[in-house]
């Protein structure tokens, strides 16, 4: 029996984060979403998602320090797929469980990366 995967979405955009708790609701994804990085290690521990879903600019604690926390004390095995509006990538990182997403994401498009990556 396929298993839907539990997503646990990290960005600080109140519309966005609209957007995406009607497509998962839609697609029947478990999901948690938080309004920033604050207190995402311990929720990645607790709720144990399938694919952590991050945005790179938010005030405070940036995507990529998430990343490199949750490389560091998670570990490489999480699927991290990075959606933002800008073009920045992280800089030499080669992981093959880091995909990229440009906002305005096509939910299609979206669907089946979260397909793949779970």
């Amino acid at each position: 029996m396929y298993k839907l995967p539990r997503i646990l979405l990290i960005d600080d955009d109140r519309d966005y984060q609209a957007l995406m708790k009607a497509f998962f609701k839609q697609q029947n994804y478990e999901f948690v979403i938080l309004g920033g990085a604050a207190g995402a290690l311990e929720e990645i521990r607790s709720f144990k998602p399938d694919l952590l879903i991050l945005d790179i600019m938010m005030p405070g604690i940036t995507g990529a320090t998430v990343y490199k926390a949750v490389r560091k004390e998670i570990g490489s095995a999480l699927p991290i797929l990075i959606i933002s509006g800008t073009e920045i990538r992280l800089r030499d990182v080669q992981d093959p469980f880091l995909k990229y997403l440009r906002k305005p994401v096509d939910l299609d498009i979206l669907a089946k990366t979260i397909d793949k990556m779970t």
